[in-house]
């Protein structure tokens, strides 16, 4: 593999397209956060406002009781509606999530390309591949999160951080604030860690720390402003979504619920984040060792004031990545700086002793990453040939669901409606007489109640897992299986 650039270029180009068609054909089913975030965008995208009346929050933080869109900082779904109007439907929104992940394989593969050069090893070579099997596992365009987006302006930002010295600062500065403002506004935690880091190096690189805080005091005033202009310009304007961003954020401040075995569970081989913890700490030892090579030769002073925003990053990784285990999402989303700072780490001519530790970290990392990427694809490919498909599950729903006037949908299968209006997700076990009741069986097993008092009117389930050589891929079966129920009593 003498020229491996072609070769390194080419497995970016293969993954971008499977991410694509992921998303043209909505697998795998959507995550089951995205009926809080892609409702919204759809709505928004057939120009019938940033409402939701399918998450239950959004009953108690909208004062009108019209389930509008003001529990959370509204750039993602607002961009994702503007953005789809070109064809309003789920599967473009998808599309669009998508090329959003595209964008950031395409900025990683330049940065790495530039540093490729004809002596690195076999073994680098197969890491460099691996990385973009690996990156996927990241990407599925399905998931329904902001971090979708963030993951992007995050990287962006990382880039433009490593350039500085090579941009005006006319220019520097009014980029960094935009990108940064748009991440508040797209995910808060994303912002909270990304400019403590800024910070934190920014004082650490500064000749002069007092005139650096009074700076980064204004850049953050800047970002403030720029946040505060984006959500003035929302559907719902300034004063209502930071009222119900505020009384939806006292809820999650509260959320604890983490175990060593959930965070096991979401750090180390959960299928959105596999293999994520070993990065985690890969970079976190290179990490750790630029701050203490800067802290060698800087003045005390220096020293002290870089203490404040390592200590409140540590205490924010705490509280909102470790403190609740299924939050790892809010570190997740640096996964592209986290590669490529690793990778570049790597890629240097200069080695430093850590890397013949991490090295060997990295490229077990992304090999076991393969055998997750393949559990996808043949989750993927099962979907297709078993006929359990996103256009097959639309088109048996809406057939059968065409005449009733309220249809429960468990969280995960509302996709499958056109009508964004028409299907409400369960929260709870109630339900009443005479309504239509639609549970996936790729999340839930039915419950006994259900079965007790609905008539099956149509059962379109699997029953099974996936199954390959005798292992099985999941716990519940794979695809849109579903049944349609109609409740003969109610359950209150």
């Amino acid at each position: 593999m003498r020229n491996f650039k072609p070769v390194f270029v080419g497995s970016a180009i293969s993954i971008s397209i499977l991410l694509i068609i992921y998303a043209v054909l909505v697998f795998p089913l959507p995550g089951t956060d995205s009926f809080v975030f892609m409702p919204p965008a759809l709505s928004f995208a057939k120009n019938q406002g940033l409402t939701n009346h399918l998450y239950y929050v959004a009953e108690f933080t909208d004062p009108t009781h019209s389930n509008r869109f003001n529990y959370y900082v509204p750039f993602f779904p607002m961009a994702l509606g503007w953005l789809s109007r070109i064809k309003p439907d789920i599967r473009t929104i998808f599309l669009i999530c998508s090329l959003f992940s595209v964008a950031g394989i395409t900025l990683f593969t330049a940065t790495i390309k530039r540093h490729l050069t004809d002596k690195i090893t076999p073994q680098i070579k197969l890491g460099l591949i691996l990385t973009f099997t690996f990156l996927s596992i990241y990407l599925l365009p399905t998931v329904g999160r902001p971090e979708n987006f963030s993951g992007i302006f995050i990287f962006l930002i990382f880039l433009l951080y490593r350039h500085r010295s090579q941009i005006k600062p006319a220019l520097y500065y009014p980029v960094i604030i935009t990108l940064f403002s748009v991440l508040f506004s797209t995910q808060v935690i994303g912002l909270f860690f990304s400019f403590l880091i800024y910070a934190l190096f920014e004082v650490l690189n500064s000749r002069n720390v007092l005139l650096k805080c009074v700076e980064l005091v204004a850049v953050f005033a800047a970002v403030v402003g720029g946040f505060c202009l984006i959500l003035a310009l929302s559907p719902h304007g300034l004063s209502e979504t930071v009222n119900a961003i505020g009384w939806h954020i006292a809820l999650a401040l509260n959320r604890s619920d983490s175990t060593f075995r959930m965070l096991v569970y979401y750090w180390t081989y959960a299928p959105l984040s596999f293999g994520f913890v070993f990065i985690f700490i890969c970079c976190l030892v290179f990490f750790l060792a630029d701050i203490r090579s800067k802290w060698a030769s800087a003045p005390k002073f220096t020293i002290f004031v870089s203490l404040v925003p390592l200590c409140i990053l540590l205490i924010g990784l705490y509280k909102y990545a470790l403190n609740a285990a299924p939050t790892v999402y809010n570190v997740t989303q640096f996964i592209f700086p986290m590669m490529t700072y690793l990778w570049l780490q790597i890629l240097s001519p200069v080695k430093s002793r850590f890397t013949k530790l991490t090295f060997p970290v990295v490229l077990v990392t992304v090999v076991a990453g393969l055998f997750m990427f393949l559990r996808t694809f043949v989750l993927f490919a099962d979907t297709m040939i078993s006929g359990k498909d996103f256009a097959t599950a639309r088109a048996l729903a809406e057939s059968y669901t065409r005449n009733n006037k309220k249809v429960i949908t468990s969280n995960g299968i509302w996709p499958i409606f056109s009508d964004i209006k028409k299907p409400y997700v369960i929260i709870t076990d109630q339900f009443d007489k005479g309504d239509t009741i639609i549970m996936q069986e790729a999340y839930f097993s039915l419950p006994l109640q259900f079965s007790e008092k609905c008539d099956v009117i149509y059962d379109w389930r699997r029953h099974k897992p996936t199954n390959i050589f005798g292992i099985k891929l999941s716990n519940n079966p794979n695809g849109y299986g579903f049944v349609i129920l109609k409740a003969r009593e109610s359950n209150k």
